[in-house]
This record gives structure tokens, sequence and C-alpha cells, in this order.
């Protein structure tokens, strides 16, 4: 009985080790194992309107982000979802085009119905970091979440690929 109980935890660990790792799936995308692909090839255009909490000044943004899925520059080994991103931003009247592409990053949660924006550095306050959810219909609610006392939300919806973000 020892030697079949020592047996079996051994079968156990070696089956523990060697198996393949479980991956998510989305619902509704099949073969689509990596949350990711859902937004892969993807252009959205959007917008945003908020205010700066401490100073009551109101804040807008409009803008076209292209997402694309490829290995990370640092860790070629890591496979992330790619931004390039256009925006122009309304700060309480100064208006702030940044028409260069900026290269941030996204993550879809492993349920596939919502994520993370990270536009990139190049962004104000307020507009940088976003929460999304996606909705049936294919628009995307956007909040802000980066912590600066910049309170923006807004919505994306997806465009035809312009040729200002192609590659």
């Amino acid at each position: 009985m020892r030697r079949f109980m020592l047996f079996a935890t051994i079968c156990l660990l070696f089956t523990g080790l060697f198996a393949a790792p479980a991956s998510a799936q989305c619902a509704g995308t099949p073969g689509a194992t990596n949350p990711l692909l859902l937004l892969d090839g993807t252009s959205w255009g959007f917008r945003l309107e908020g205010a700066v909490v401490a100073g009551n000044i109101t804040v807008a943004a409009i803008g076209r982000f292209r997402a694309t899925v490829a290995p990370n520059p640092r860790t070629p080994s890591i496979i992330q979802g790619t931004l390039l991103t256009t925006e122009t931003v309304n700060f309480g009247g100064t208006v702030q085009p940044i028409l260069a592409q900026v290269a941030g990053t996204f993550q879809v949660d492993s349920d596939c119905n919502g994520g993370v924006l990270m536009l990139g550095p190049g962004f104000p306050p307020g507009f940088r970091d976003l929460r999304f959810v996606l909705t049936a219909g294919g628009t995307m609610y956007l909040v802000n979440t980066d912590n600066d006392g910049v309170v923006v939300s807004g919505d994306a919806r997806r465009t035809p690929a312009p040729a200002l973000i192609l590659q």
C-alpha cells in the first residue's frame, strides 16, 4: 500500500509539472486562446471629457489608436498588446495637438469584457491610462485610471484603419 501511495504521488507531481498551462479564451472568438487577439489589428476613434478636480478646469480629448499584438522589444519571449496613438487635448482652453504617433500598450482581461489602455508617456495626466469595457454593439466605454486629480470618461468606436497609423 505504501508503494502504491508513493507511486500515485509521483504520478500526480509529474502530471502537474508537465501539463500544458490553461489558456484564457474569449467567448465568441473561436480559436483565440490569447485575449490580446480580441483587439489585434483594430483601429479606434475615441473621445474623452472631464475635469481637473482641484481647479474645476474642464478637459476634453479626441484621438485615434491602432492596436496590434507583437513581442515585447525588451523581452521578445513575451507577447504584448501595443498601441500607436494620436490625440488632441483641450486642457482648460489650451489645445495641445499630439500628432506624432505615441507608442503605448494594452491588456485585455481574461474574460475579454474589458481591460486597460496605456496610451504612453507623451500625453498629459488624465489621458494616459484608461480602463475600458467592451459592449456587444462594438463600443468601448472608457474611464481614466491615472491617480492625478483629473477625471475623464468617454467612448471609442472601431474605425477603418487611417493612413496615418497603418504601420
